[in-house]
């Protein structure tokens, strides 16, 4: 069974991490025409947009050296701060004020983790963040609890379906860039960073019209709406993939991948067992579903938890107010509605890692070498951002794929099996990529 061979495991073989540093990327032609690995090394893809468009998987993109930017009205060596997406995966932008700066976001914590993860970059090169996102969404707790300023604005989000909100939301868009025009004079701010998103769309406009410079980062494969919005207005535009910039003006492209939280490498598995009163003999689960959970996926793992906790243990994270109590108290098996500091603890006990297919979630299971089984959202709920995200790992030998038109609890504990069982050729997939750099060192650094 998979806890038998999980004993045979000396636990200094288990989830190394150490010495990574943010995702790994394609390697780079320098000015020497060597090539490298590491996100801090991609820059500006200018050249790559001439003749052919075709982009080559991550590993096999040479790229050129950067094309350095000098916005006229910062001068040279100005740095930027980091922005948020919000609910359903959209979210709102940072700004920067010459070594002060606010930010924005809002919605969901899936786009609020990229900010946090380059706040320590920032602050180390003497910036002061401000952050501005909805007025409830979860990222308002988490960065209030980094006592990073936090200002709220009315949005309206960008349906693709049928709603009375319809209606309504374009008159809070509006409400909303009037309050972020407000807040550009009030915080006088060098520079915005925006994760995309509805929340960021009157942010980044409210730049444009006071001629502020906007850094834009997107993290799936092709643009959302809002970052398509946002664009006009923007003086770069960062991506995660290769793939991307075929779909950005080449005169913005710039390659640099998504910044990966570095206490999620420091991650302590005798807290981590702790926490989840788990032991140490039998390999462990971590379900994923996002800070607002993935209903399908969280109804698949109940179904068949009895079958599941046979040869594992499984840590459940369900979304907020989706939890089952007639599931509590049942040994090998913990369940939470979201986890933050002791997520890292949480990665560094788990085998491997059943998740939603977000840019963000994923750059972390490959920064971590997590063996993972992506279950993208349906096309039917999403614009298939995360089914492009997933066949892209897939592809690349990172990840196994089990779509939600195919899950059944008996697809899912058959995908289990064959993840653990194969899970060192994940491994070994992940292993080839060389983590030499930080995206969030990028990100801050382009000029």
């Amino acid at each position: 069974s998979a806890a038998d061979v999980h004993r045979d495991r000396h636990p200094d073989d288990l989830h190394g991490t150490q010495g990574l540093r943010g995702l790994p990327m394609p390697p780079r032609a320098d000015a020497r025409g060597s090539v490298g690995y590491g996100a801090g090394h991609l820059r500006c893809l200018q050249d790559a947009h001439q003749g052919d468009h075709h982009h080559p998987p991550f590993g096999q993109v040479p790229l050129q050296p950067r094309a350095l930017y000098r916005h006229p009205r910062l001068g040279a060596g100005l740095r930027l701060s980091a922005g948020q997406q919000g609910a359903g995966g959209h979210g709102g932008p940072l700004a920067v004020r010459g070594g002060d700066g606010p930010g924005s976001g809002g919605g969901t914590a899936g786009h609020v983790t990229p900010n946090i993860a380059l706040l320590p970059s920032l602050k180390e090169a003497g910036y002061e963040v401000f952050y501005i996102g909805s007025y409830t969404g979860i990222e308002k707790t988490l960065i209030e609890n980094l006592d990073i300023p936090y200002y709220g604005i009315s949005s309206g989000k960008l349906r693709r379906y049928k709603s009375f909100k319809n209606l309504t939301d374009p008159f809070r868009v509006i409400k909303g860039y009037f309050q972020a025009r407000r807040l550009m004079r009030r915080i006088k701010p060098d520079i915005i960073f925006s994760k995309g998103g509805f929340v960021s769309v009157p942010v980044v406009l409210a730049a444009g019209h006071k001629h502020i410079p906007v850094i834009i980062h997107e993290s799936d494969m092709t643009p959302g709406l809002a970052n398509r919005i946002a664009i006009k207005k923007a003086t770069k535009v960062c991506c995660n993939f290769p793939e991307t910039i075929k779909y950005l003006p080449a005169d913005k492209a710039v390659l640099t991948g998504s910044p990966i939280r570095q206490e999620l490498l420091q991650g302590n598995k005798l807290a981590g067992l702790k926490l989840c009163n788990f032991t140490s003999g039998k390999p462990i689960i971590m379900v994923v579903g996002g800070s607002t959970g993935a209903v399908h996926v969280n109804e698949a793992v109940r179904k068949v938890l009895p079958e599941l906790l046979k040869d594992y243990q499984v840590v459940h994270l369900c979304g907020k107010g989706k939890t089952d109590n007639s599931l509590n108290n049942i040994e090998g098996y913990v369940q939470f509605e979201y986890i933050s500091e002791e997520m890292r603890d949480l990665f560094a006990i788990s085998d491997i890692v059943i998740s939603r297919a977000g840019a963000n979630a994923i750059c972390e299971l490959l920064a971590l070498k997590k063996p993972n089984l992506l279950i993208p959202l349906s096309a039917n709920a999403s614009r298939g951002d995360q089914i492009l995200n997933a066949k892209s790992f897939q592809e690349h030998g990172y990840s196994s794929v089990l779509f939600e038109e195919d899950l059944t609890p008996e697809s899912l504990l058959k995908a289990v099996n064959e993840l653990y069982t194969n899970r060192q050729t994940y491994i070994n997939a992940m292993s080839c990529l060389l983590y030499t750099s930080d995206a969030a060192d990028d990100l801050i650094g382009v000029d």
